[in-house]
């Protein structure tokens, strides 16, 4: 997003990736363009209105890549009271005006897909947040950032950054890493994008600059047959009442996560069995058809700053090296809206 939008402006760019394209939690994510209707307990209202901002903006752009999902939450006896939960959903509705996304209703057992939830949990309400495919995304904004001159280079570790001639400039040393020939390769920049995600404070360590101190949290996901082969295509996101876990159709079968974030260091990573079962466990309290078995599971990694604020701007010690981090799950929305 962030090449593309250089290039737009006219800007050199060349895109610096140590593995593949859209190879990280950018393939691994829920697949939602969401406000973050959790973060309204946390008073963060302006980080909602502009998550939701950008959910609406994403869809008018790339409306073949982000359609509108239906959200169901549902109210069991231990949650918060339902006037709260509505209270929360109405803000939600009216921080920013949406033209694609429809308004939250109360559910209704008769239309809504809720055969497969228990019947103490078939009270609720269902809103709309976005779904994305987000490798296709990625893949669309590095066409389109190429095709405007940006120069792409996937395999390539950054080595080394120094500044050159009293810091007018800067020089990057990299390898290939899926190459026969590892020679060391140098370029040279005016200004840096330090968007590494997790591996920011790496690039940092390598500039010379001072570290944001920002931590990785690990985000486990399993998919799961169509309970009873149901067409599941056509059903909405289903969140736990707590939001502890969530469901969601995906390729037709079920995706579940336990929604849990288990601090990790910077790595490729993978789901952890016990936060796995968690989540399947949680999903199982809520329905009446039994998990049977699981036919794949994966894990992302989603980075934070010790305050959970974006970091988005030129760093203190070089005002031409530039952070986009901290992002958490909101990668998607938040770099194109601070564009």
């Amino acid at each position: 997003g962030i090449a593309r939008d250089a290039t737009l402006r006219g800007l050199k760019v060349i895109l610096l990736e140590q593995n593949g394209l859209a190879s990280g939690t950018s393939s691994w994510s829920s697949k939602l363009i969401h406000g973050g209707l959790r973060y309204l307990e946390t008073y963060h209202f302006r980080l909602v209105r502009n998550a939701l901002k950008e959910r609406e903006t994403l869809h008018q752009i790339a409306p073949h890549l982000n359609r509108p999902l239906g959200t169901i939450l549902p109210l069991g006896l231990k949650t918060r009271p339902k006037w709260l939960v509505r209270l929360g959903l109405f803000l939600y509705d009216h921080l920013y005006h949406s033209r694609a996304f429809a308004k939250t209703r109360t559910l209704d057992p008769n239309k809504d897909a809720l055969g497969m939830l228990k019947e103490t949990y078939q009270q609720g309400f269902l809103y709309q947040d976005g779904q994305s495919d987000d490798v296709r995304l990625v893949m669309a904004n590095i066409k389109d950032a190429a095709n405007n001159g940006a120069l792409i280079a996937p395999y390539t570790k950054v080595t080394h950054i120094a500044p050159e001639k009293q810091k007018e400039y800067w020089k990057i040393q990299a390898i290939k890493t899926h190459s026969d020939d590892a020679q060391e390769q140098h370029f040279y920049a005016k200004a840096i994008v330090n968007a590494a995600g997790p591996w920011v404070d790496t690039i940092c360590k390598l500039a010379g600059i001072g570290p944001l101190g920002l931590k990785a949290f690990r985000r486990s996901m399993a998919r799961i047959p169509a309970p009873n082969s149901y067409p599941v295509a056509s059903w909405p996101f289903i969140s736990g009442p707590k939001e502890d876990w969530y469901a969601k159709p995906d390729a037709g079968q079920l995706i579940i996560s336990p929604s849990e974030e288990v601090l990790t260091d910077p790595h490729d990573a993978w789901a952890d069995d016990l936060s796995l079962a968690k989540g399947i466990a949680r999903y199982q309290e809520m329905v009446t058809t039994p998990v049977t078995k699981m036919t794949s599971n994966w894990a992302g990694l989603r980075t934070f700053s010790p305050d959970r604020s974006l970091v988005i701007g030129p760093s203190v010690d070089n005002s031409s090296f530039f952070f986009m981090a901290g992002q958490g799950g909101y990668g998607f929305q938040t770099a194109p809206a601070a564009s």
